[in-house]
């Protein structure tokens, strides 16, 4: 007899973690310049963190928000999960900067700059670093962040619309992906030369070269009960398929339409993601470490590349020591005591 599928019986806290040691391994490799282990650099490169966490994004935030009594309520959560950890992230951004930048290289950082930056960073402008700050470091004091506004969009968009698409039928939903999300993903990367630089910037900070990533983890969680036992049970041939794409697209055909990761492999990893979720059964971590890791592991980057500790495999192990230990504090301390200050900003007591 088959298992009754059940929503919450799955391993995205893990997969949530693994992607983002994965992405704090490619900025190490990227702004550090360090000897990681070429295998492991391959697997890296192919087992896109970003992608992993917006399609798990996708999957749950309309969970989230039919389980809430009321916009007023999600939207409460939201701002929970987000910002008391943010928040402190900051605050340690900003010391960086003071201690590392200004007193220890001489940085020069305009007043009104600082200002700037702290109001873009606390609210949604995370992707905006003003002149004077862009010499600090590898040129953004947190350049990952740019995220963050991102999936603030998504909450909202999710929030709004959601009601009106899980109401579509599957054909419906097919052309809302391909027509729609996918479509948006590759015009994007074709308009590339043709778009004036700062646009081109602004209109990647916003949902809509990425919608076909969240399309199809709210197209998984609509008809989960149908599709995600079905999709659990393909993971390994949906691995190997990849695995088969990835080695002909390198050594044949160099196939890169569409923006951030090419279209296939896009696909690929959100349908890895979603059917590893369910095929290894469930493995819940109690505290997710990994949005702490991705809030500091920038932070701590920037320092190494200060001080001059890269291109060697210190660089690597003080990025990943440093990291959890930031990622501990936030999770054990930080987001505890922030997440009861916003309870009592917002009245949720």
């Amino acid at each position: 007899m088959e298992k009754e599928f059940r929503f919450e019986d799955n391993s995205f806290d893990v997969i949530r973690i693994v992607s983002a040691l994965f992405i704090v391994l490619g900025h190490i490799e990227t702004h550090l310049k360090a000897p990681v282990f070429a295998p492991v650099l391959y697997v890296q490169q192919r087992w896109v963190g970003l992608v992993c966490l917006f399609v798990i994004s996708g999957y749950v935030i309309p969970a989230s928000l039919e389980r809430s009594k009321n916009n007023q309520e999600y939207l409460k959560k939201r701002v929970m999960r987000v910002y008391p950890a943010l928040w402190g992230a900051t605050l340690f951004s900003l010391i960086a900067i003071v201690v590392f930048g200004m007193a220890y290289s001489h940085l020069k950082v305009q007043g009104i700059d600082i200002m700037t930056w702290l109001l873009g960073q606390l609210t949604f402008f995370q992707f905006y670093t003003p002149s004077s700050i862009e010499a600090y470091g590898v040129g953004n004091p947190n350049g990952s962040l740019w995220t963050i506004s991102m999936e603030i969009q998504i909450y909202i968009l999710i929030m709004l619309l959601y009601g009106w698409l899980k109401r579509r039928n599957k054909k419906e939903w097919l052309i809302l992906m391909g027509g729609g999300g996918i479509a948006c993903n590759v015009i994007f990367s074709w308009m590339k030369p043709y778009l004036p630089s700062m646009v081109f910037k602004l209109i990647n900070v916003t949902f809509i070269p990425y919608l076909y990533i969240y399309l199809i983890g709210m197209f998984a969680y609509t008809f989960r009960q149908e599709l995600m036992p079905k999709l659990s049970r393909l993971f390994w041939p949906v691995l190997m398929a990849y695995i088969a794409w990835s080695f002909a697209n390198g050594v044949f055909f160099n196939f890169n339409a569409g923006h951030y990761v090419n279209i296939v492999s896009g696909v690929f990893i959100c349908l890895l993601t979603l059917s590893g979720g369910y095929y290894f059964g469930k493995h819940r971590i109690k505290y997710d470490f990994s949005y702490s890791v991705y809030l500091y592991h920038m932070i701590v980057i920037n320092v190494l590349t200060i001080v001059g500790i890269n291109e060697n495999a210190q660089s690597i192990v003080l990025t990943y020591v440093f990291t959890m230990l930031l990622s501990c504090l936030s999770v054990f301390e930080i987001e505890k005591q922030g997440k009861k200050l916003f309870e009592k900003v917002l009245r949720l007591k």
